[in-house]
């Protein structure tokens, strides 16, 4: 079987801030692939030299990830105007995380009502850790965008499991405090 990415590397984080974007609606077919390609190398470029190459095998942390997407915000901030929208983000957990899985999916719907939510990333711990785009789907179940793979898979939320407590082998854990949020603002 080939090799994929995330088999050797630990970009996914980097993946996933380009596939949030996508989700967003940068990503146009006349523009798709330099305009992910762009936002992939700004989150690249971001990180300190001294976190290269280690991150390469160590994956992006949650401050990374902050880091990396406060810069694609800055350096495409200009894209609004072209496409009429703009891309807002937030880390509502960040300060505050859940104490349990119960208030993290409660605090977790709230957060689905808002206006012009898109897409989530989360950072997950079980099976492995990995940064993952996540999208809002029917009937208590979550498209997972997995750039380890390249598939999308339809997660159901009894599975996915925010507490402290060991999941079993198919159960997906996710970090209570990494949940990063990306909504699209329309423009008048």
């Amino acid at each position: 079987m080939p090799s994929q990415q995330g088999s050797h590397d630990g970009l996914c984080g980097m993946y996933a801030i380009a596939n949030a974007y996508a989700i967003c609606g940068y990503d146009q077919p006349e523009h798709e692939d330099e305009e992910l390609q762009e936002i992939f190398q700004i989150a690249c470029g971001t990180l300190a030299k001294s976190r290269w190459p280690g991150v390469l095998w160590e994956g992006a942390t949650f401050g990374d990830m902050m880091r990396m997407i406060a810069r694609c915000q800055k350096e495409t901030a200009w894209w609004q105007d072209i496409y009429g929208f703009s891309v807002k983000v937030s880390y509502p957990f960040h300060r505050k995380a859940p104490r349990t899985n119960e208030e993290y999916w409660e605090r977790f719907a709230d957060i689905l009502q808002g206006d012009g939510v898109s897409c989530f990333i989360v950072g997950m711990e079980a099976p492995w850790v990995h940064w993952v785009v996540v999208e809002p789907a029917l009937r208590g179940k979550l498209l997972f965008s997995d750039s380890g793979d390249g598939a999308i898979h339809r997660v159901d939320i009894d599975s996915i499991h925010a507490g402290l407590r060991k999941p079993s082998e198919k159960d997906i854990k996710i970090n209570r405090q990494e949940l990063i949020v990306f909504s699209v603002e329309e423009l008048e």
